[in-house]
């Protein structure tokens, strides 16, 4: 995949493109403090610094069964998209995805990327099923993942700690053949 990793996806409204270690910026670690941004990302739980996330971008850029690719709109970066792990055994993948950009929210954007992403998972690295997981408190998550297509698979009841409490952990999958 490392190939991939180069790769650019364009839509109607954003431009996916790989993030790289120079894409940190000081906005982008605000988003990963911000107690509203994160609240939903696994990112919460410990403190996050320019060394973190350029390592993160690091190991993503180096990864061969993942790809992060940043929210671009009108060449600003305002969130991220990732596939992966990619199985490339029973050829399925893990779809995640945040928008930091407060301005960039109640547009459209996630719906655009993961449609977009999702798309090159099936066209280009000819994937099976895309899967994503949402706690049960984000339903503007849920509403994501519905408009693109995907499906609710299953719940797994208070497996997640959410910013109010325990909360059921929504598994959503979105197969091939479906999309056809």
């Amino acid at each position: 995949m490392s190939q991939l990793n180069r790769k650019i996806l364009k839509s109607n409204l954003i431009e996916l493109r790989p993030l790289m270690e120079n894409d940190y910026s000081e906005e982008y670690l605000s988003w990963l403090e911000d107690e509203e941004i994160n609240r939903y990302l696994e990112t919460r739980w410990e403190p996050q610094s320019e060394d973190k996330i350029r390592s993160f971008i690091k190991s993503m850029e180096n990864s061969d069964n993942s790809i992060l690719f940043g929210i671009f709109l009108d060449q600003k970066h305002v969130g991220n998209i990732k596939i992966g792990p990619v199985n490339c055994y029973h050829l399925h993948a893990d779809v995640s995805y945040f928008i930091g950009s407060r301005e960039a929210w109640g547009k459209g954007l996630a719906t655009e990327a993961v449609g977009r992403v999702t798309q090159f998972a099936f066209e280009e690295l000819e994937l099976n099923k895309c899967n994503a997981g949402v706690y049960s408190g984000n339903p503007g998550s849920s509403r994501v993942l519905e408009k693109v297509g995907y499906k609710l698979e299953g719940c797994l009841k208070n497996e997640l700690k959410g910013p109010a409490g325990w909360e059921d952990h929504l598994l959503y999958g979105y197969l091939r053949e479906e999309y056809e």
